[in-house]
């Protein structure tokens, strides 16, 4: 979640739709936003802000997941994971993508981010809260979106567009993955339309 007090706006960073780089970038041109957190619902604006608008990005659900899961087998942990790469954080989400893509989107039970361990032992890391968290590979966009809550919703691939609109520079890249083939199984395309029902209704390109 993105709060930018120049434009009185607010924006919703739900994983692998451009985040990264559209963070970046927004904090570069706009020194007043604040990162609260870095996944946060729609529904976890604080106070006073929750009468901005809210906007965020929607992506083609399987082009979306497999980005994550590949960006989870070489996660070295960054500014959100204390201890980087050999962090017991950074680790536990490395271990995700190791799994070949459709067991772990069929078969999965671990959310993509854990902001606190509720033994205590370990630091608790407010970047992380959601409200929701949930294994990503159950989880539709609209969780994060809430467009029943008035959140404008962007498709990934006007991202350019928009970052143009907005001043910014598309040009500037963060956190990509390579693209590689997956054979779009039954399981698959079933567990799609269970779970991400929304998602495939808004109609994105597969990029």
């Amino acid at each position: 979640m993105l709060i930018v007090p120049e434009l009185r706006k607010v924006f919703i960073l739900v994983p692998r739709t451009g985040t990264g780089s559209f963070y970046r970038e927004m904090q570069r041109v706009y020194p007043r936003s604040m990162l609260l957190y870095r996944h946060m619902e729609a529904d976890g604006v604080p106070q006073g802000y929750d009468r901005w608008p809210r906007f965020g990005f929607v992506r083609h659900p399987l082009a979306r997941l497999m980005s994550l899961h590949r960006f989870m087998g070489t996660f070295a942990g960054g500014a959100q994971v204390q201890g980087g790469a050999a962090s017991e954080d950074a680790q536990r989400v490395r271990r995700q993508g190791e799994r070949p893509f459709e067991d772990w989107l069929l078969n999965n039970n671990d959310p993509w981010t854990v902001p606190y361990d509720l033994s205590g032992s370990r630091d608790y890391w407010p970047v992380l809260a959601r409200r929701n968290p949930a294994p990503e590979n159950r989880l539709s966009q609209h969780a994060y979106l809430r467009p029943d809550l008035g959140t404008t919703v962007w498709k990934f691939e006007d991202l350019s567009g928009h970052m143009l609109e907005l001043g910014l520079d598309p040009t500037r890249k963060a956190n990509m993955t390579p693209h590689k083939p997956v054979t779009y199984s039954t399981a698959i395309e079933r567990h799609l339309i269970h779970y991400c029902s929304w998602d495939l209704a808004q109609n994105c390109k597969f990029i």
